[in-house]
């Protein structure tokens, strides 16, 4: 039997993200792996050295009918060429190339590892996403949740029972434990597209500002396609900072707040305020959102939530924290703890946990 070292892992993933390399670092530390995947310059850059590390295997996407079925070209040959043992892809089935290679590599008795985000947004499954799950419990060793939540929205489904969880975590290199003294800001961090809703908090921000004296800030942080049109229509009480990919640079920006706001459909920018002791806020509706992460959050306990789309909802989470400041200390501390737990392993430690096989109880 091969050691776990040396037995080779493939990587499938739409998109080589910045964020993503602690994680792809970490495997490679117990695998000898390669990653294929496409790269786009609004995921960040990707240097050299990292290329290398990870024998990254650029590819590009195919698309069909507006998006609703998608290509990775070069997933077959890499697959044939590299002959793994292991795969670990993304559990998104419009990627048609990923069905042939989930297939192909069932066929070939490799071990398939899916990661995905369950049923989380999915309250009524069709007969369709059934077959999907069921498929993925036939042809795949296990499929690794991003969170809880996820696991058990999959609890009538096939693949329940070769579910796995692996808290979805970025690893921040400069966290931010405390504050001691509350400042004026509030922090935004995402990219500037419809689904952002920033327009809901620059609003919420300019009603509040209205009745103080030492106005809040909103300190944000991202680009994209709406950049220079907020930039237009919001002067006053808010800075943009544009893309800033130095972890150390946005720490600092962030001790200018005292609370985190995704006002619109949020995903990993909540564990990231929570690193740093920001209250995070955002809305109630948990299948909206853009990801499971939102879950991590208890309203009132270390994190704060409103109603979807509602302005005067948020104004009042926002009025509380400031009215209550040693309760939002609180929320800030536990907000950090939380952090703690999810990052403690790292998401690529679990990851390669369970793809060793170690975490056998998981994935029965």
């Amino acid at each position: 039997m091969s050691s776990v070292r040396t037995r080779k892992l493939l990587i499938i993933q739409p998109y080589l993200t910045q964020y993503r390399l602690p994680v792809f670092r970490e495997l490679a530390k117990s695998f000898p792996i390669a990653l294929l995947a496409s790269e786009s310059s609004s995921f960040g850059t990707i240097e050299e050295g990292d290329k290398a590390l990870l024998n990254y295997i650029p590819s590009q996407e195919v698309h069909w009918f507006s998006g609703k079925l998608m290509w990775q070209k070069g997933v077959l040959k890499s697959f044939l060429r590299m002959n793994p043992d292991k795969l670990f892809i993304t559990a998104n089935p419009r990627y048609l190339s990923s069905w042939c290679l989930i297939l192909l590599a069932k066929m070939l008795g490799k071990e398939v590892f899916l990661h995905g985000q369950g049923r989380y947004n999915k309250s009524r499954l069709t007969v369709q996403q059934r077959l999907q799950f069921w498929l993925f419990s036939l042809l795949s060793k296990a499929y690794i949740c991003y969170t809880e939540s996820c696991k058990s929205s999959l609890r009538d489904t096939a693949i329940y029972k070769k579910s796995a969880v692996a808290e979805n975590s970025i690893a921040n290199d400069f966290p931010v434990k405390k504050k001691d003294e509350l400042a004026n800001g509030i922090f935004f961090v995402g990219r500037l597209r419809r689904g952002c809703n920033l327009t809901l908090l620059l609003n919420a921000v300019t009603k509040i500002n209205a009745k103080r004296e030492e106005k809040l800030i909103v300190h944000v942080i991202g680009s994209g396609e709406n950049l220079t049109e907020y930039r237009q229509n919001y002067h006053e009480n808010t800075i943009f900072y544009g893309e800033v990919y130095d972890q150390q640079k946005v720490a600092e920006i962030s001790q200018k707040c005292f609370a985190g706001c995704y006002p619109g459909d949020a995903g990993l920018s909540v564990l990231h305020y929570m690193s740093l002791s920001l209250v995070p806020i955002v809305h109630e509706q948990l299948d909206k959102h853009m990801g499971p992460e939102p879950s991590y959050i208890s309203s009132g306990v270390n994190g704060l939530m409103f109603k979807r789309n509602d302005e005067e909802s948020l104004i009042k989470q926002v009025e509380q924290l400031l009215a209550e400041p040693q309760s939002t200390k609180q929320l800030q501390q536990k907000a950090f703890n939380t952090y703690i737990e999810l990052t403690k392993p790292s998401l690529g430690q679990r990851l390669a946990k369970i793809i060793s096989g170690y975490d056998s109880n998981n994935c029965s």
